[in-house]
């Protein structure tokens, strides 16, 4: 069949010669299905300038028919509009995609960051400060000139009750007593876990501490390991106000810590 109507330009970029196609009075058929079908045909965007294609149309009356695509610049403009939509629309998702994960990522890291330093600073069983933190404090009421005392708090035969209950049941009683401890001390009083079985108290000269009522609330507050293990224990503990002579919190905790295995040995001679 020949061409009964002549070719049409499309956008300044195609021009679309029908191949068996009758005439018409209007082209909005072509229109609409080349906006609607033609547009998302790949092989169009392998046009070279001068090649054409021809692709198959079905219109809404129901005849088939074939048209043969032309291009007639370099790049199909309505390619090219359509494409900048296109690419733009994936911009504006993608920057704000990035805006997320830009935020979200330094929301991670300002998280791990807090964590990091939390974990620095305090004792993965008990969650209590750790000997660091505690040096850290005692630092800040030194460099103060703030009068301030520590008590250090030892478990009693700590190795053989590891002995008798194994590894965990004396894990599960560090973490009693710093629960303990915790609880005894409702004023804003720093409870540390300096290592081991041993705990620190440290209190600024407003804070009170009765040794006696602790030693009594220890020895009244046993571990309920198991229906059958219930684990009783007592505490050594040591208590000195911080003196210039000491130096610095390291040397005065070094020295209480003397002064506490000394004290030790006098209770089991003693005892």
């Amino acid at each position: 069949m020949s061409n009964t109507s002549p070719y049409i330009i499309f956008d300044k970029s195609f021009i679309i010669k029908q191949t068996n196609y009758p005439s018409l009075e209007t082209n909005t058929d072509i229109r609409e299905y080349f906006y609607e079908i033609v547009g998302m045909e790949e092989g169009i965007l392998s046009l070279q300038k001068g090649e054409s294609i021809e692709i198959p149309m079905l219109l809404r009356d129901g005849l088939y028919y074939d048209i043969e695509i032309e291009l007639f610049y370099e790049t199909p403009q309505a390619y090219m509009i359509s494409m900048q939509q296109h690419s733009n629309q994936i911009n504006k998702y993608t920057n704000a995609l990035k805006e997320i994960n830009k935020k979200t990522l330094i929301q991670e890291i300002h998280k791990a960051k807090k964590e990091l330093e939390y974990a620095v600073q305090h004792d993965t069983l008990t969650d209590l400060p750790n000997k660091s933190s505690l040096l850290k404090e005692m630092s800040n009421y030194a460099n103060k000139q703030t009068d301030f005392s520590l008590c250090l708090l030892d478990i009693d035969n700590f190795h053989l009750l590891n002995d008798e209950y194994g590894a965990h049941a004396c894990d599960m009683l560090l973490k009693h007593l710093s629960a303990l401890l915790q609880k005894f001390f409702k004023e804003d009083i720093f409870v540390s876990r300096v290592f081991g079985d041993s705990f620190a108290i440290l209190l600024n000269s407003q804070q009170k501490l009765d040794l006696h009522t602790l030693e009594k609330e220890i020895e009244c507050s046993p571990l309920r390991y198991t229906q059958e293990d219930i684990i009783s224990f007592t505490c050594t503990l040591c208590f000195e106000p911080y003196a210039p002579e000491h130096k610095n919190p390291k040397v005065f905790l070094e020295y209480l810590q003397n002064k506490m295995k000394k004290r030790k040995i006098d209770k089991k001679l003693a005892g």
